[in-house]
């Protein structure tokens, strides 16, 4: 039997309006669906992603 393990990307990198939220809303949501990671990135209090 293989193991999968799901990792969820719950906001596009184009997207500038954040909710913090509702990211965790849709977080627990995967992860009641069986995810078992997030990949999420870095922003600046405008939205923007930051380089590191």
């Amino acid at each position: 039997m293989k193991k999968i393990m799901i990792s969820v990307a719950p906001v596009a990198a184009t997207d500038i309006l954040i909710n913090p939220r509702a990211i965790a809303r849709d977080v627990y949501d995967c992860y009641k669906n069986g995810a078992a990671m997030v990949h999420l990135h870095c922003r600046d209090l405008n939205g923007r992603l930051t380089p590191t």
